[in-house]
């Protein structure tokens, strides 16, 4: 097992946090972000103020994962974190529901009761929010926020940031 770092504390690192655990892959997980909480844990895990804290965090949290809404500041912050040496994986919560033949990108997060369907290729960075779905061979780009309970149909392309609102279809 191995650790994972959530950067981002916010509302969106704590649903990313919990999804993590549903998946049972890492032993600890801390969190860092640059606003000062003047908290030493959130959500019962070590919190660590200032996103430069993570360069000398690689060694116990092989893996991170970004947890900020903002797509450009997501994909800014996941070259990064690649370039000081973690690993970006994918997180996606027990109770979603991803094709074997979806492509999804380094950093993508697939939230509750989300499907993802069969051919479909989601980008680095993707958020696949909590009950949205993606059907078949639908092309989505790198940061591309599918908000919760949106519908995107099959064959669909989605460029590069794109953000599909609360409930769309």
């Amino acid at each position: 097992m191995k650790g994972l770092l959530i950067a981002g504390a916010g509302g969106h690192g704590k649903v990313v946090a919990e999804a993590a655990e549903t998946m049972g892959r890492w032993d600890r997980m801390a969190s860092v972000d640059d606003r000062n909480f003047n908290k030493t844990q959130i959500w019962g895990r070590p919190m660590l103020v200032g996103y430069d804290a993570s360069t000398r965090l690689v060694s116990d949290y092989i893996e991170a994962v970004v947890a900020v809404g903002k797509a450009a500041i997501r994909l800014q912050m996941m070259e990064r974190l690649e370039t000081q040496g973690f690993r970006l994986p994918r997180v996606i919560h027990a109770s979603a529901n991803v094709s074997p033949s979806a492509e999804l990108g380094a950093c993508t997060v697939v939230f509750a009761m989300a499907a993802i369907n069969a051919s479909t290729v989601i980008g680095r960075g993707g958020i696949i929010n909590t009950g949205a779905t993606v059907d078949h061979d639908c092309r989505l780009g790198e940061g591309v926020h599918v908000c919760p309970g949106a519908h995107v149909a099959g064959d669909v392309a989605l460029g590069d940031q794109a953000w599909v609102g609360i409930g769309a279809s």
